[in-house]
């Protein structure tokens, strides 16, 4: 899966077309595109679309959303956000729409991260109902996938993202306990390499993850999670290196002897 970026939107998308990838509208994301979304941009995106026939994802807002504030002013300036962005995925017909977790590292009280997934179980258990289950929550801060899984415990509608990049910076858990902790729920993955000091959304081998054993992992406990291949820089020259480069050394879904990605 790739994700169609300006300027290189239109050749993303003739590249997912040509070789069946996915795309992930990640531009949907950025609040100044939300603002002036209108019945005219969602004709205007079907048309850029309109050669591709494959399942479309959509990555949410995040910056500043906090559905867990205790200030009711700033938790439904946020939930009107996500309602929006769900509401656009059903006008588009993306099938999946991916959120933040957005948990607070810094907040060490137990009683913080209780109410934080007391809290975010019952807004996505809400949002799974009123928009037919179509959405995945992103480790972003997380130290580990022990602070997702109760909410996902608690909502089996809802489904989890794993972002390498974020894990691999913001998390002392290695990939592998990442992957079998989310095993059963993981149904995405944001695929991306840094050094662990920041998340630079380097094409794998660039940076210090373990790829051999994330592949072995996700091989072992989620083989069917879709993979999107996340190049905030370089635009798609940087898309094709990575995944090049993941089809030579056999990163997952690729496979190093045949090259293709693996069924």
């Amino acid at each position: 899966m790739v994700q169609p970026r300006e300027p290189h939107f239109d050749e993303t998308v003739a590249l997912a077309v040509e070789h069946g990838y996915e795309l992930e509208l990640i531009h949907l994301a950025d609040p100044a595109v939300l603002d002036g979304f209108d019945a005219g941009e969602a004709k205007t995106l079907s048309r850029r679309l309109a050669s591709y026939q494959g399942r479309l994802w959509q990555h949410g807002p995040f910056l500043d959303l906090y559905v867990n504030s205790p200030d009711e002013s700033i938790r439904r300036a946020s939930e009107q956000r996500i309602e929006q962005s769900l509401r656009i995925a059903e006008t588009i017909g993306a099938e999946r729409v991916v959120f933040h977790t957005n948990h607070l590292p810094c907040t060490t009280r137990a009683a913080y991260t209780l109410r934080w997934q007391e809290t975010s179980a019952a807004f996505w258990s809400r949002m799974c109902a009123a928009f037919d289950g179509r959405i995945v929550l992103e480790n972003m801060w997380d130290d580990g996938p022990g602070l997702m899984r109760p909410v996902l415990d608690q909502v089996p509608r809802l489904l989890a993202c794993l972002d390498t990049g974020h894990a691999n910076v913001f998390s002392a858990a290695p990939l592998a306990d990442w992957v079998s902790g989310l095993a059963d729920r993981l149904a995405y993955i944001h695929l991306s390499d840094n050094l662990g000091d920041a998340d630079d959304a380097l094409p794998p081998g660039d940076g210090v993850i373990d790829w051999p054993a994330f592949t072995a992992a996700v091989r072992r406990h989620a083989p069917r999670a879709a993979v999107m291949i996340g190049m905030d820089t370089g635009g798609l020259p940087a898309v094709r290196e990575a995944l090049a480069r993941m089809e030579r050394t056999g990163i997952h879904p690729f496979t190093a002897a045949a090259g293709k990605e693996s069924e």
